[in-house]
């Protein structure tokens, strides 16, 4: 029997192909990944930039940017030349000058610009300056300053510029609402919306542009009535001049709501009415006209707006004579109180004595008293013009 040797323990065993120890890099080989992410990051935002963002237009070799800086310099030298190069790159511009009116400052920008105040004065304008904050608003204000420039041939960017209308800064809300003054009609309707904004200054902007574009606006009094009714007491007082600008259109949609049953509405209506009447004489002549509606509440509603001042005298006392002769008892007594009430302001009010004196042998009990007070009133108010 053959003789085995003993078996060797596994320790005496040598590998031929020693395994080296762990290096102690080895956990962080994940950070060269950091670098690469980067470069990867930097390289997918150019090729998007150079895809979704198209190259500015150009002219004479430089580029739209370029001139819009100038536009906005105080210069004329400066500025006029790049007034003709916007003209000269016409609709060609409008798709960069609409990125520029969307331009937004980064997350950064907004916290170092919110930061006035809370940082050292020199520290905050090194971070504005190091964060290129409120370059976003420049390039919005510049925008509408150039689109503003187009005029009507600006009409493709309307629904940039009426959003732009909300912007926190009131120069880019001043030249959008210019520019949108020059389009004309087609942006009336984004002006009227802008008149319910919160922002003072964005409603300020758009009654002033629809006050330039009366009477030509006319056709939309009956939104700016809407408007004008929901708005609270100090806008109000504002729209009112706007309504009187546009004439007659704007106290035939008010007349209409004469005859409402809430009396603080027609009390308004009465007030605002008035207001117009001693601007411009076409408001007086709508109302005139609303003298012999059929609906004997906004005729009564009329005749009451003829008591109060107007600088055409005559037309307001013998519009009152007429409506004298109405056949409903509601219109002739607003008559006869406001004959009382014009006899405060004009003498012209004697003209209508005859017919109230003819009025009180015809008249039932409760009408002559009121037609009595009044020949007295206007006889104690004005003696010397008695005929």
């Amino acid at each position: 029997m053959q003789n085995l040797p003993p078996p060797v323990p596994d320790a005496a065993w040598e590998d031929p192909y020693p395994r080296p120890p762990p290096s102690r890099w080895r956990a962080l080989r994940w950070l060269w990944l950091v670098p690469g992410l980067l470069v990867l990051a930097l390289a997918v935002l150019v090729v998007q930039d150079r895809l979704l963002w198209p190259r500015e237009p150009e002219y004479a070799g430089r580029p739209l940017s370029g001139w819009l800086h100038d536009l906005t310099s105080p210069d004329p030298a400066v500025n006029q030349p790049a007034r003709q190069a916007v003209l000269a790159l016409g609709t060609n511009a409008l798709p960069a000058l609409e990125r520029h009116l969307r331009a937004r400052d980064s997350w950064l920008g907004q916290w170092v610009t919110a930061a006035q105040g809370r940082l050292p004065h020199r520290l905050w304008v090194l971070a504005m300056q190091t964060t290129r904050a409120r370059h976003a608003l420049e390039r919005r204000w510049q925008a509408a300053v150039a689109l503003s420039a187009l005029g009507p041939a600006a009409a493709p960017a309307l629904p940039a510029l009426v959003r732009a209308l909300e912007d926190p800064e009131p120069r880019v809300v001043t030249n959008a609402a210019e520019a949108l003054y020059l389009i004309g009609p087609p942006a009336w309707p984004g002006l009227i919306g802008a008149l319910r904004s919160t922002n003072e200054h964005t409603f300020n902007a758009a009654g002033h542009a629809l006050r330039r574009s009366a009477p030509a606006v006319s056709n939309s009094a009956p939104a700016l009535v809407e408007v004008f009714l929901d708005a609270p007491a100090p806008r109000r007082e504002a729209l009112t001049p706007l309504l009187a600008a546009l004439g007659e259109p704007a106290v035939a949609a008010l007349g209409q709501r004469l005859a409402d049953t809430n009396a603080a509405r027609v009390d308004l209506l009465v007030a605002t009415l008035r207001q117009m009447i001693a601007r411009e004489f076409g408001a007086l002549r709508g109302v005139v006209t609303l003298v012999k509606h059929p609906d004997p509440r906004v005729r009564a509603g009329a005749a009451r707006v003829l008591g109060g001042e107007a600088l055409w005298a005559r037309s307001s006392v013998n519009a009152l004579i007429e409506a004298l002769d109405d056949p409903e008892p509601v219109v002739r007594q607003a008559a006869v109180e406001a004959l009382s009430e014009a006899s405060s302001w004009t003498a012209l009010v004697t003209n209508a004595l005859p017919k109230l004196r003819s009025m009180t042998a015809a008249a039932d009990p409760g009408e002559r008293e009121l037609v009595e007070r009044t020949l007295d009133h206007i006889q104690a108010r004005a003696p010397a013009q008695l005929p």
